[in-house]
């Protein structure tokens, strides 16, 4: 009978101690979940206050005319990227002698991306990678003297 009344106090404590840790732990888990929806909520107020009117994000570029050159396929790729009310406006090849035309044609698709995106982070394009790929990177050279 003793046996009995002291398995069930010590089930019962063990139980109420049960209890009291899922009580603790879900507070906690509460009180994180309660901060990453504020941390959530800051953020999309940041992003939303970071995209102007026409939907387009707003980099800290300085207005100007900015030149930077990267290794494409047959050699350097020289552009120049126009700055406007701190957009993107226009990128041109200044410069890809030693580059393919076919090829540098189909790389030049990737420039249209770029502005739309106001970002060089633009998909390659597909068979003419390297040319791609050394316009996008003369672009964030470009891009980083207008920061």
């Amino acid at each position: 009978m003793v046996n009995s009344f002291v398995l069930k106090s010590v089930s019962f404590l063990l139980v109420l101690g049960g209890i009291a840790y899922y009580q603790y732990n879900a507070q906690i888990w509460n009180d994180m979940e309660n901060k990453n929806k504020a941390e959530i909520a800051e953020i999309e107020e940041y992003n939303k206050r970071a995209v102007n009117t026409t939907g387009t994000s707003i980099q800290p570029y300085k207005d100007g005319i900015y030149s930077a050159a990267a290794m494409g396929f047959g050699g350097d790729i020289v552009v120049e990227v126009v700055i406007n009310k701190g957009t993107i406006e226009a990128i041109n090849i200044k410069e890809a002698e030693k580059e393919d035309s076919a090829y540098l044609d189909m790389a030049k698709g990737i420039i249209n991306n770029i502005i739309e995106k106001q970002s060089a982070d633009a998909d390659l394009v597909s068979g003419a990678t390297y040319s791609s790929a050394g316009i996008r990177e003369a672009v964030k050279k470009a891009l980083g003297k207008a920061a």
